[in-house]
Formats: C-alpha cells, sequence, structure tokens
C-alpha cells in the first residue's frame, strides 16, 4: 500500500475545509498528522481511516442497537 502525504492545504481540498479548520483541528489533535521539520504532513491512508472511524461512530450513534443484538 502507497502511502501519500498531504498538505494543509492538499487535504483541505480533500476534506472540503478551510485551511485553518485543518490546522485547528491538527492542533487539538483531532486529525493524524505528522511533522516532517517544521512541516505539517498528513498520510492519505491514515486520513481515510480516520474518516471511516468517524462515519462508524456516527452510524454507532444513530443506530445505538448493534447487529450483536439482534
Amino acid at each position: 500500500m502507497q502511502s501519500r502525504l498531504l498538505t494543509v492545504e492538499e487535504l483541505s481540498t480533500y476534506l472540503n475545509l478551510h485551511p485553518q479548520t485543518v490546522y485547528f483541528m491538527a492542533r487539538q489533535g483531532e486529525l493524524p498528522v505528522l511533522r516532517v521539520g517544521r512541516a505539517v504532513r498528513f498520510d492519505k491512508v491514515e486520513i481515510d481511516l480516520w474518516i471511516k472511524r468517524k462515519i462508524d461512530e456516527a452510524h454507532e450513534k444513530l443506530l445505538p442497537w448493534s447487529n450483536d443484538r439482534c
């Protein structure tokens, strides 16, 4: 699996967020972030996994009864 590091600008486009929102979320620890020297980068594979976890969490909140209880 090939990893691709995204800049703040690339990630903001990918997530359709303002770059300052991406910086804020990274500072708050809400986004998986890498520091390369003084630069901030985001691993696209990790971001995609983060998105999937967020979607799964949202589904759990909407459907608190999970399949294992059926």
